[in-house]
């Protein structure tokens, strides 16, 4: 190579930190196509792919590969279609600072940047359709541990597989680049992760940094942050841990010391309190769930749970229902079902539809889990909310649920506790992301 990456990077006028820069030396001098870069979020991943994309569309000459005229593709996937889009933005923004590089830059989209010796470095969403047709020397899977379909399932391993024919052109010269925070222990990542590490594949280099290893701008009072609300959660995020396929989400200890033992169900609100209330409606047999909680500063409240179970009657149901909101009041009640929102929205203004994806029960959780770490949440001793909540699993790193098998097979309590929570705390922290921007 008559340019190092590295000295590349400096021409696009990024400067990378030394953990980075060694990094991606480190890729370059191992003389193999295929990188696997594990690192934890905000280490600047996304930044390096950017200058791959850009380095790969200008330096090396495939022209004794490829027929007259042409064309030849840099793809690069991503979770969302925005989130590819962000690259770019910023790889045209590289590419339009350097002195040496801007007059290539012939045209650029939203979803695309075209250089005048025929390369187009394009995004696309984390679909195996979507790589189809295309002769690309390079493709970047940005968190390829992340990548969903439409219905919310996992599709990194189908694009992995979609991608070998697109770079077949290129042979021993196209590559493939996967930089991604780890999930569980299973599918494509962690699959090519310990084949490489037993030494099973000798086509891929394999890089696994920590946050603070790749980008020493993170501070330790975040990461330590992070730990305390969920240090299992923080080993993945930060750390590049891969996590247990299926594990109890939380903490049995942290559970029952948020229980207050003096505390009771309470039937009626108190003055100068605001509720919000989150109901389950039974479908198909199932239990219907109540759960009712305030704030006071920081810490949440648990001020009512109840099940009904089957056989529910409807009517005695909805009667509660509506009792409930009267003697509490609350400023919302959030409900997972669209047809019982639908009909009782004229006599309950304030139900809201609030659907269960993935995402959603992430989220909840997520708010619920930090809470009960963070001792900000209290609850009373109920029983059955107790036994859903320590049984509750956390399978391949983005299912939270009931085991399917076991004395405690329901979740309905904890899903409305959780949705209370999430309310609760969103009403301070109005704004919530869960995405990872890398772009440092």
């Amino acid at each position: 190579m008559t340019q190092s990456i590295v000295e590349f990077a400096d021409e696009l006028g990024v400067k990378l930190y030394p953990g980075q820069a060694e990094a991606l030396m480190d890729y370059y001098n191992s003389g193999r196509p295929n990188w696997l870069l594990l690192a934890g979020r905000r280490s600047g991943k996304s930044l390096i792919s950017d200058v791959i994309a850009c380095y790969e569309a200008t330096v090396p000459d495939f022209a004794n590969i490829l027929r007259p005229s042409e064309e030849r593709f840099i793809l690069i996937l991503s979770v969302r279609q925005d989130s590819a889009n962000l690259h770019v933005e910023n790889i045209y923004r590289l590419l339009k600072r350097s002195k040496a590089l801007r007059s290539l830059v012939t045209g650029r989209a939203r979803e695309r940047v075209e250089l005048a010796n025929g390369v187009s470095i394009i995004s696309l969403p984390a679909s195996a359709r979507s790589v189809r047709g295309y002769t690309a020397s390079t493709v970047i899977l940005d968190e390829l541990a992340h990548f969903v379909d439409s219905d919310g399932n996992s599709s990194a391993d189908s694009v992995f597989d979609a991608v070998t024919p697109v770079l077949a052109t290129f042979g021993e010269l196209g590559r493939l680049i996967i930089t991604t925070t780890p999930q569980a222990r299973m599918g494509i990542v962690y699959d090519l992760f310990d084949r490489v590490t037993k030494g099973e594949l000798d086509d891929t280099h394999l890089t696994k940094h920590s946050t603070r290893e790749m980008n020493p701008k993170v501070s330790e009072r975040v990461i330590n942050n992070a730990i305390k609300r969920d240090s299992l959660s923080a080993a993945v995020e930060y750390f590049a841990e891969f996590s247990d396929p299926v594990a109890a989400f939380l903490d049995s200890q942290t559970i029952l010391q948020a229980i207050d033992p003096l505390r009771k169900r309470q039937e009626n609100a108190a003055a100068g309190k605001s509720y919000v209330m989150a109901i389950d409606p039974a479908t198909m047999g199932d239990r219907y769930a109540f759960a009712i909680a305030h704030k006071e500063g920081e810490v949440i409240y648990l001020d009512y749970a109840h099940i009904l179970r089957p056989p529910v009657d409807p009517t005695q149901a909805e009667d509660l229902l509506f009792d409930l909101s009267k003697r509490f009041e609350p400023s919302v009640i959030k409900c997972d079902t669209a047809s019982t929102t639908e009909r009782l929205k004229t006599r309950l203004p304030v139900l809201e539809y609030t659907p269960f994806t993935r995402p959603m029960k992430l989220r909840i959780y997520g708010a619920l889990k930090e809470a009960l770490n963070l001792k900000h949440l209290v609850l009373y001793r109920d029983d059955d909310l107790i036994d859903e909540l320590q049984a509750l699993q956390i399978r391949n790193g983005v299912d939270i649920a009931a085991p399917k098998s076991g004395r405690v097979k329901h979740d309905d309590l904890a899903d409305c506790l959780a949705l209370c929570v999430d309310t609760l705390t969103e009403e301070e922290n109005w704004f919530f992301s869960r995405s990872s921007d890398d772009f440092d």
